[in-house]
């Protein structure tokens, strides 16, 4: 099913299928094999955490995606901590624009 199912979508997307996304984040030594075995690059799993140069290309691990494109890109970058400084920042001086008072 694994290998079928590339083949199908390979045909009717008209380009190569690379990355593989287990049924439910459900994956076990079979399930891997097979993958490899069908010529995927990669696969990803349910299990939550970020990924590192020496994990398994076929056990990737996955994050949460933030409400925003620029909100991912600060998370993966390592700079969401200022960017929600940042933010936070920029909703106080609105409100404080709104209601007349200033801060600092």
């Amino acid at each position: 099913e694994i290998h079928r199912s590339k083949a199908v979508i390979e045909r009717q997307i008209g380009r190569e299928v690379w990355h593989f996304c287990y049924p439910w984040g459900s994956c076990n030594e079979r399930a891997r094999r097979l993958v490899v075995e069908s010529g995927y690059l990669s696969a990803c799993t349910a299990q939550y955490g970020l990924v590192g140069g020496a994990d398994d290309p076929f056990l990737l691990r996955r994050v949460s995606a933030p409400l925003s494109f620029l909100e991912f890109k600060s998370c993966i970058s390592g700079s969401f901590g200022l960017y929600q400084r940042l933010t936070r920042r920029i909703s106080s001086k609105h409100r404080a624009a709104g209601s007349g008072r200033q801060d600092d």
